[in-house]
């Protein structure tokens, strides 16, 4: 058979085509590999999360009872009396809160608060990264 240059063409053609595709399904496979670990840690982080919901309610809820039970200590008359009341019943609902629902619903339902309100969820974001900020910063000290 005698030389032609559109065979060697053709041959160098389908091996970049091989090669390419080989290294496409590489790619396609560390991704799925990337992906799966991800959300193997995702599922992990979030049952831990979850593991710790009912000591953080326990938490919470012996907060406000000792809130509760120190509230007329506390210097300013009634007017202080009455919010250090109030908070305690807060914490005290916010622990029923985080005992009734679990991660994901907690996730949607801050979701949800945001899309209703969002200016007031930028101005917390704003405040609590500040507060975060002063924290860390005067911890290096």
């Amino acid at each position: 058979m005698p030389y032609s240059p559109s065979t060697d063409i053709d041959t160098a053609m389908e091996s970049a085509q091989s090669a390419a595709s080989d290294w496409k399904d590489k790619v396609a496979d560390t991704a799925n590999q990337a992906l799966d670990k991800a959300g193997e840690l995702g599922r992990n982080l979030g049952n831990k999360i979850d593991e710790s919901r009912a000591p953080a309610a326990d938490m919470l809820e012996d907060a406000a009872t000792r809130l509760h039970a120190n509230a007329e200590c506390i210097p300013g008359g009634d007017t202080t009396t009455g919010i250090a009341h109030r908070t305690a019943d807060q914490m005290r609902a916010t622990a029923q809160y985080v005992r009734e629902n679990n991660l994901q619903r907690m996730w949607s339902d801050g979701a949800d608060c945001v899309r209703r309100n969002p200016g007031s969820a930028i101005l917390t974001a704003l405040v609590g990264g500040f507060l975060l900020g002063r924290t860390l910063r005067s911890g290096r000290r």
